[in-house]
């Protein structure tokens, strides 16, 4: 199953989370440090995203980090970002582990997200990751995330650049307000288990919102993806074809015999398993 392009499944106004998971979920950023590192990596490198990328949220735990963002315009700065960002964290981490090889067992993925109310549920969602997780007893114990910012109103480095979406201001008339309100309400969805869906289907890196948003979705995302196999086999039969022209060695005959059955069986068979994780 191929890996769909974020060009395929990201347009203009999309709202989207990141997640970024280390090799085997080694704690890698279970310190301090580390996650400072992290986010002081992401503001560094923002200006990659040409103010193309808004950023709603994020939460850095001890083995992946996740960000919460809205796409302006084109998807290809925010590539460009992740890029730089995890570039320079291999880097650092590796020489001070004195370590070689890849930090995470792929690249940053990317999940589509239903907008406005989910959005807010999103926000809760990795307010209460650290819970879930059993990194912390409560929210307020998390400094590396974006829970202060909105429930306490309190800046740090990496809060500056964050928006507040519209479903927070409606909260209340003044900051007071919707920080207490945000406290509360987050409170209530996490006792009810409200957010456990959400934040399953998080740490599973996959499309996140209501039960129908998601069917239809993934539905979209394996149509996307069947249709990227059908290229690919397609090119495989005209690549196998060239050769039998000039080469026509059993081998090579088997080969094109292979690519033909393999383009004959998306046509009329598509495989029912859901596309791998967004690039």
């Amino acid at each position: 199953m191929p890996t769909l392009a974020r060009k395929d499944i990201l347009p203009p106004e999309s709202v989207f989370y990141s997640m970024f998971e280390t090799n085997n979920n080694e704690p890698r950023f279970a310190s301090g440090r580390r996650k400072r590192l992290v986010l002081n990596r992401l503001e560094q490198f923002r200006g990659k995203t040409e103010g193309k990328v808004v950023e709603f949220g994020h939460v850095v735990l001890s083995d992946r980090h996740i960000l919460i963002l809205g796409l302006i315009e084109d998807f290809a700065p925010f590539s460009d970002w992740m890029q730089a960002v995890h570039c320079s964290l291999v880097a650092t981490i590796n020489k001070q582990e004195k370590r070689t090889g890849h930090l995470g067992r792929r690249r940053p993925t990317t999940h589509p997200a239903e907008q406005d109310e989910c959005l807010l549920k999103m926000l809760f969602a990795i307010d209460y990751l650290p819970v879930k997780v059993g990194e912390v007893e409560s929210p307020e114990q998390v400094t590396y995330s974006s829970y202060h910012f909105f429930a306490r109103g309190k800046e740090l480095p990496w809060t500056k650049e964050i928006t507040r979406p519209a479903v927070y201001q409606r909260l209340g008339n003044t900051d007071l307000e919707r920080q207490k309100a945000y406290r509360e309400l987050g409170r209530k969805f996490y006792q009810e288990g409200i957010l456990d869906e959400y934040m399953d289907e998080m740490l599973k890196g996959r499309p996140v919102g209501t039960e129908k948003y998601r069917r239809a979705r993934s539905k979209f995302l394996a149509e996307v993806s069947r249709k990227e196999r059908l290229m690919r086999a397609a090119g495989w039969v005209f690549a196998e074809s060239f050769g039998v022209a000039y080469q026509r060695s059993p081998l090579r005959i088997l080969k094109w015999f292979d690519a033909i059955e393999t383009l004959v069986r998306e046509v009329v068979a598509p495989g029912p398993d859901p596309p791998r994780p967004l690039r």
